[in-house]
């Protein structure tokens, strides 16, 4: 119930009691006033039953939210701070090997980029080495001690060019990082009635009210804007109709 209606409801209240006074003597027939104001309390409170529900509800997410986030227990949480590894370990190959690609050789590397400890990858790209250690302290830096090995069969061809690479890494951080929170931010929005949002190039997701513009989540990790192309290709097989701008991946549905 809002402020105009509340109001409303207060002045059909004191018409009732205006009513009552010319005919009934307050002395004589006080369960007829106090009847009066038991309906219409009993009415105030139904009006408002679908705000408080509405209320609870939102309580109710929010409290469910924050508690995953402490606990950790969620698979998007583990794929983003797994895609922050991987990211972390490519930044590290690529000083060296500027075109190298890798895959994880270790069974679990969820595990590993949450618990910490030593993990091994598959490496193309990197000179004579083939094959890496990867090595989480437990002040959770990430060190990368290449290791010579045989030449894995996926990556045997000295033809992937340096575009695939490209491609591929950002398929890889689109399925990890980005997919399931951006399709959860766009039905959200839809169903609030906005049909546009703008990534920015730091990663915030961003959507424009007048002349202002709030941020409304943060893809992590965003993709360098030479590789945007392939961020487009992405969204679009979602059903969505993204466009390139200046500063700005433009999303449509």
């Amino acid at each position: 119930m809002d402020s105009k209606t509340h109001i409303k409801s207060l002045r059909v209240l004191l018409l009732a009691f205006v009513i009552l006074l010319l005919f009934f003597r307050p002395s004589e027939y006080y369960w007829l006033y106090a009847l009066v104001f038991v309906v219409w309390s009993f009415a105030a409170v139904i009006a408002r039953l679908p705000e408080a529900q509405s209320k609870w509800r939102h309580f109710r997410t929010q409290w469910k939210y924050r508690l995953t986030l402490r606990t950790g227990k969620t698979n998007s949480a583990q794929k983003a701070v797994l895609a922050h590894l991987n990211y972390r370990v490519t930044e590290i190959l690529r000083k060296e090997y500027p075109e190298a690609i890798w895959n994880w050789g270790t069974a679990q590397p969820e595990q590993l980029a949450e618990q910490g400890g030593k993990g091994e990858i598959l490496t193309n790209h990197t000179g004579k080495y083939h094959c890496a250690e990867v090595v989480i302290d437990p002040l959770y830096r990430v060190f990368v001690n290449m290791q010579e090995g045989e030449e894995p069969k996926k990556a045997s061809s000295d033809q992937i060019q340096k575009t695939e690479a490209n491609e591929e890494l950002v398929s890889v951080w689109f399925e990890m990082a980005a997919k399931d929170k951006l399709h959860s931010l766009v039905s959200e929005l839809s169903s609030q009635g906005y049909s546009r949002i703008d990534i920015l190039e730091s990663g915030e997701v961003v959507i424009t009210e007048g002349e202002k513009n709030e941020v409304k989540d943060i893809v992590p990790d965003m993709p360098e804007r030479s590789c945007w192309k392939y961020l487009t290709g992405k969204l679009e097989q979602m059903g969505m109709i993204p466009q390139i701008r200046k500063n700005c991946v433009t999303v449509e549905w």
